[in-house]
C-alpha cells in the first residue's frame, strides 16, 4: 500500500452485533478508508462489482456459501485484494481449508480484539497473519497427528469392516 492510500474495508458476517463490532473496533484504523458490512456471499460479490475492496474480513459460515467459496469467488473478481478469516471454527479440516484457499490471516472469535487490528496492520503491509489461539489450535493437531501402534490397529480392523463387538474380542478388551 502506497503511503497515505487508505483501503477499503468489506466485512461478510452474518452476525449483525459482530459484524457491527468489527467495523467499531477498526473504524479508528487511519489505514482504513470505507468500511461496509454485509450478511451474504450474494451480497459481498454485488457489492464487489460495484466497488474494488482491498480488505475482506470473512466469517466461514455464511448462510449462503462458506467463507471459503466466497474467497475464491472473491478473489476472481478483485484478485490484488487481502483476504482475513473471523472464525470461531478451530477444526482441522476447515483450517487447512482457509490456508490453501489463499487467506492472507486468521483470527479466531476467540482471540483478543487486537489480534484483528495486528492482522489488518500485516495484511495491509503485504503480510499474513495467524492470531496466538490459530497457533495454539494448529499445535493441538499436531499433537494428535501421530496415531498409536494401538490406533492403527483398530483403524485396519474397521477397515477390514468388522464390527465393534469383533474388534474387541480380537483385542480382547471391553465393547463398551
Amino acid at each position: 500500500m502506497q503511503p497515505n492510500e487508505k483501503a477499503d474495508l468489506l466485512i461478510v458476517e452474518d452476525h449483525d452485533i459482530v459484524a457491527l463490532g468489527l467495523a467499531t473496533l477498526l473504524g479508528s484504523n487511519p489505514t482504513l478508508g470505507v468500511i461496509d458490512k454485509c450478511s451474504t456471499a450474494k451480497q459481498a460479490i454485488e457489492l464487489t462489482v460495484k466497488h474494488a475492496y482491498r480488505l475482506y474480513i470473512i466469517d466461514v459460515e455464511l448462510p449462503d456459501m462458506t467463507g471459503i467459496e466466497l474467497m475464491k469467488s472473491l478473489h476472481t473478481l478483485s484478485p490484488d485484494s487481502a483476504f482475513i478469516f473471523h472464525t470461531i471454527h478451530d477444526e482441522f479440516w476447515t483450517l487447512r481449508q482457509m490456508v490453501s484457499g489463499g487467506a492472507d490471516a486468521i483470527v479466531m472469535k476467540s482471540d483478543n480484539p487486537s489480534e484483528l487490528v495486528t492482522a489488518v496492520e500485516h495484511v495491509l503491509d503485504g503480510g499474513s497473519y495467524f492470531s496466538s489461539n490459530y497457533r495454539r489450535a494448529c499445535e493441538d493437531m499436531e499433537r494428535y497427528q501421530e496415531l498409536s501402534v494401538r490406533e492403527i490397529e483398530v483403524l485396519q480392523l474397521i477397515a477390514d469392516g468388522l464390527m465393534t463387538r469383533d474388534i474387541a474380542r480380537r483385542l480382547f478388551v471391553s465393547d463398551n
